[in-house]
């Protein structure tokens, strides 16, 4: 009897010790195993959300586009002082101007792109410090237990054992409550490492999109100088008779890269006829000739250059407009005359930003200086379809359209086609 006695109060005391090292806040030297739902402390690399690989795409994009403008500036500094007319200077001020609209363009894109990061950011922080504050109460909760009742609490329970089958089962009680514990505290270390990271997160976040807003700023105030010393240039050009010359043999040089373009299209236009290539069924028929007179305008504004010759007052210069120039306030839009397909949409010097639309029967509408376009080679436009946005790219009188109507390579008065 007194050999089983002593082999008892050994067992009891080995499973006493045993408790005592699963109690809370004393791990075991062997961590259990962590549950598969569980948050790991350390979080694994992720893969990249949708979210995130549009911001890297429009990074790259960013660096290419900062890197041409600043290519831009460099060889402007370097010009600087060395310009021989002011339509050169012109030229150069232009293509900055076009390299830093589209920056500031980029830019607010990215801008808009950070702000969703930065909201889903804000919604994790927000997530994270509500199951902090969960989890700070339960733990609370729990340590006013332990400090109540004290440890001694757990040997009494299990001496107090009235046979050897009710200590087996109080001291698989005891350590499942010491395993909730342990998980306890490691949920709370969990929960309060991951709002660790994601303020850290926020943080990053906030200071990416303040620089970017900063750059925007800047980018702004350089458009604003930029387009101030244009208008300044061009104003220049139209008071010296010797750049406003050049500046008419540029509208001539600028007439014969449109004629060539037009070759190129009516030549193309003639091999699909010859060669039978799948073509829209209206394209075959000269539809367009039955708008004479009533065609909408591609944009409202004041006619401030007309179709034909035109004579300078002061210097007497004449040159021909194969078209007509409408004033509008930049932005506004660039709508299809009628339908029509799309066969270039590119820059074109003299004319900036411009779109060839091919009407059919060897019909096509020209719309230059625009800021922005809207269509690509090879799509289909309906009436009134919003093409691009009015600038002043390429353009000597600010702000406008110019607008013209083809047969062929022959220019014809829209005056006589719009309503």
């Amino acid at each position: 009897m007194k050999r089983e006695t002593r082999s008892i109060i050994f067992f009891l005391v080995s499973l006493t010790l045993l408790f005592c090292s699963l109690s809370f806040g004393q791990p075991p030297a062997a961590q259990p195993t962590a549950k598969p739902n569980a948050r790991p402390a350390v979080h694994p690399a992720a893969q990249p959300t949708e979210l995130e690989k549009e911001i890297q795409g429009q990074e790259k994009e960013l660096e290419q586009t900062r890197k041409q403008l600043e290519q831009k500036r460099k060889k402007a500094r370097q010009l600087m002082g060395k310009e021989k007319t002011a339509f050169q200077e012109l030229k150069h001020t232009e293509e900055e101007v076009q390299l830093t609209e589209k920056y500031v363009r980029k830019l607010t894109r990215q801008e808009e792109t950070f702000e969703k990061e930065l909201a889903a950011t804000m919604e994790e922080v927000r997530r994270a410090r509500e199951a902090l504050r969960l989890q700070t109460e339960l733990l609370a909760w729990r340590l006013r237990e332990i400090y109540k009742y004290g440890r001694t609490s757990s040997l009494e329970f299990l001496l107090s054992s009235e046979s050897f089958a009710q200590l087996l089962s109080r001291f698989r009680y005891l350590a499942l409550v010491a395993d909730s514990d342990r998980n306890l505290m490691q949920g709370f270390d969990r929960e309060r490492l991951q709002l660790e990271e994601s303020e850290a997160k926020l943080r990053n976040q906030l200071a990416r999109v303040s620089a970017l807003r900063n750059e925007k700023e800047k980018e702004k105030r350089n458009l604003l100088l930029l387009k101030k010393r244009k208008g300044e240039v061009a104003n220049q050009i139209q008071d010296e008779r010797k750049s406003y010359e050049e500046a008419a043999k540029e509208l001539e040089r600028t007439a014969a890269r449109i004629k060539a373009v037009l070759e190129e299209l009516e030549k193309r236009r003639q091999e699909e006829l010859a060669k039978k290539i799948p073509t829209p069924q209206w394209m075959a028929y000269p539809e367009f000739e039955k708008n004479r007179g009533v065609l909408n305008w591609p944009v409202s504004g004041s006619i401030v250059g007309k179709f034909g010759n035109n004579t300078h007052p002061r210097f007497g210069t004449t040159t021909f407009n194969p078209g007509i120039d409408i004033s509008a306030p930049l932005g506004t839009d660039i709508r299809a005359v009628a339908r029509a397909r799309v066969d270039y949409s590119s820059w074109l010097a003299g004319l900036g930003n411009c779109v060839i639309l091919n009407h059919g029967g060897g019909y096509y509408t020209i719309y230059a200086h625009a800021s922005e376009v809207f269509v690509k080679v090879g799509q289909e436009v309906s009436t009134g379809q919003v093409i691009g946005k009015v600038g002043d790219s390429g353009s000597l009188k600010g702000s406008c359209l110019h607008f013209e109507i083809r047969r062929g390579k022959q220019a014809l008065d829209p005056g006589a086609w719009l309503r």
